[in-house]
């Protein structure tokens, strides 16, 4: 009985766990901002601050490089001086077949096709708010401008409330004659449940492994051996 109580209360614990959604918090104004969070707990994806110490890395990085390719390359010139050459070994590189190639791209396409749907499925996008101000140099301009903004982003609202549930929070599109330049203020949330990625990925690795299988069963079936063989053969 303890055994059965104790049971039931992991798999209650693990079914509160996996109801909690993983949200992306998405803020578009003069820079992209974008956190991702669960239970809570907030981290930064993109922001100028991000951004910034990822281009020092990089540029440190960059010159940590620069330093080993120097001192590699007057290790060289001393070794020349000497007359100490070494001989270089030649690593004969394996080359994939295309066949092997076109398969991995299309097992990779087929296995995630089916999971991303039931994600997409049960993805929600909520607390949208926009609000864009559309202006240019001349008024013509920002007549056309304005009226090409709101073609392409009811578009895409219509397009997403197709395929995901869409809460707008807030809209206000509107041209602005007075300004030079356009500004916005675009805000919202992208929730999925802890259980749905979970299950989602899942999908797709049983799905690779399958048809990673079928594909290295139908390789080793007495025809396609002798299709090789000949190949082989001709070349």
């Amino acid at each position: 009985m303890k055994a059965l109580l104790i049971i039931g209360i992991i798999i209650l614990v693990f079914s509160v766990l996996l109801s909690f959604s993983a949200t992306l918090y998405v803020s578009i104004t003069d820079v992209v901002r974008m956190k991702a969070g669960a239970f809570g707990l907030r981290f930064d994806i993109r922001s100028p601050e991000r951004d910034a110490k990822l281009a020092l890395k990089e540029t440190e990085r960059l010159e940590k490089k620069e330093e080993r390719a120097l001192k590699k390359k007057k290790r060289k010139k001393k070794k020349a001086k000497n007359g100490r050459t070494p001989a270089k070994e030649g690593h004969p590189k394996k080359e994939e077949a295309f066949s092997d190639t076109v398969f991995l791209i299309l097992n990779i396409i087929k296995s995630i096709f089916e999971p991303s749907k039931f994600v997409l499925r049960h993805t929600r996008l909520t607390g949208l708010c926009f609000d864009m101000s559309v202006g240019t140099d001349s008024a013509d301009k920002t007549a056309l401008t304005y009226a090409g903004i709101g073609i392409a982003v009811n578009n895409t609202l219509a397009l997403l409330k197709s395929q995901i549930k869409v809460t707008v929070k807030r809209f206000s599109l509107r041209p602005d004659f007075t300004a030079e330049h356009i500004t916005q203020d675009i805000r919202f949330k992208v929730k999925v449940r802890l259980g749905v990625i979970i299950a989602g990925g899942l999908g797709m690795l049983i799905n690779m492994i399958k048809n990673v299988f079928i594909h290295t069963k139908e390789e080793q079936t007495p025809e396609n051996g002798l299709r090789r063989e000949s190949a082989e053969a001709e070349r």
